[in-house]
């Protein structure tokens, strides 16, 4: 049921920004290409994160999941939702205080992954 519940498309925001609580879905590239955001929250009842949705966003450093790690799992997230950010993000759940490491990995012309030295 999407009755009263809301997709993200296009979202440009700041710094540290909360996602409203009726959002269900974020769209491809909705927060791609935002140099300014570094900490954001997710609401509990998120069904989807799409293709590069935080993608090349090379200061978020924090992602708060208003649910459990179990809920998260739950989550259609597609493999590629946060991608070439160029660091570790540490993705945090409402039921532990060790985060989730999720690595934006970034890739050289030959499509391996590149490493720093």
């Amino acid at each position: 049921d999407t009755a009263g519940s809301e997709i993200i498309i296009k979202y440009d925001i700041g710094a540290n920004s909360v996602i409203p609580e009726n959002v269900t879905h974020i769209d491809d590239f909705a927060f791609a290409w935002n140099q300014g955001l570094t900490e954001i929250n997710l609401p509990a009842g998120l069904q989807s994160i799409g293709f590069k949705a935080f993608a090349h966003c090379p200061n978020l450093m924090t992602i708060q999941y208003d649910d459990t790690y179990e809920r998260w799992c739950q989550v259609a997230v597609d493999d590629t939702w946060i991608y070439e950010n160029g660091q570790m993000t540490e993705l945090h759940f409402s039921d532990t205080d060790i985060p989730m490491i999720v690595v934006g990995v970034e890739f050289d012309s030959s499509g391996k992954g590149k490493t720093e030295n």
